[in-house]
């Protein structure tokens, strides 16, 4: 199989993101490490790619605007673009397949639900790692298949704004060169979006993103406006090593 190009593109922004407000160190191996750049499955347009197939097993490069369905062959809901609004490669995490039909999550669906693309149009990648955030341990775990690789203390979103539950896909990675700001050295935006009624101060809008901080006394604690957010030092783990289009699933 050739290697794609790096899934995640390192951007130094200052774009705000949305919704935001003591871990394991496991390393990998050095042969996670080699493959943490997602892997081209199939080499045609027309090639129906492997099946069956676990959530967060794939992503899908979209190279063309492709419309995104409610259901297989259902209505069209909205189009994914081939470059994300931070101007990254847009990869959509792969949650499942019905026939022909794959289900991506895209924050064109709301409310973590995916959506649906044909197989035909795209070309799926390997993903080498899933996330999961519990929100009652205040954990992140980054997971090989069934292996925990690394798990961190996380702040997660206060009572009344929690993190929201269910299915996500990693959109891009952005680093802050200062690392002063509100979101520490770097943070890593998600397809979902809070729901709840957040402050009219605030001014961030609703995507929620995966963050570093400024202020450590905040980790293992609920705190946010839905964001997660971790030590710097291990969000630039997440940033070298897990690729945009990989899955993320919050747990109660």
């Amino acid at each position: 199989m050739r290697r794609a190009r790096p899934a995640v593109a390192l951007a130094a922004v200052t774009a705000a993101l949305a919704g935001c407000g003591a871990g394991d160190d496991v390393a990998p191996t050095p042969q996670q490490a080699a493959d943490a750049v997602p892997e081209k499955v199939g080499t045609g347009p027309g090639e129906i790619r492997p099946a069956p197939l676990r959530p967060g097993q794939f992503s899908a490069t979209v190279d063309r605007p492709l419309a995104i369905r409610a259901s297989p062959g259902g209505r069209i809901v909205g189009r994914a673009l081939p470059k994300t609004r931070f101007g990254t490669q847009t990869r959509l995490a792969v949650a499942g397949r019905r026939g022909n039909w794959l289900a991506v999550m895209t924050e064109v669906v709301p409310g973590n639900r995916p959506g649906w693309i044909p197989v035909r149009a795209t070309v799926l990648q390997r993903q080498p790692y899933t996330v999961e955030i519990d929100r009652s341990a205040r954990t992140l775990s980054v997971r090989r298949g069934a292996a925990v690789v690394r798990r961190f203390a996380v702040a997660v979103g206060a009572p009344g704004t929690p993190t929201p539950l269910g299915r996500a896909g990693i959109t891009d990675a952005l680093v802050y060169p200062t690392g002063s700001g509100p979101y520490g050295c770097c943070a890593v935006a998600l397809t979902s979006h809070q729901r709840a009624r957040l402050p009219r101060s605030w001014k961030g809008g609703t995507q929620i993103a995966i963050h570093g901080t400024t202020d450590e006394s905040v980790i293992g604690r609920a705190v946010s406006l839905g964001c997660v957010r971790g030590r710097n030092t291990d969000l630039r783990w997440v940033i070298r090593n897990v690729p945009a289009g990989a899955l993320v699933t919050t747990v109660p």
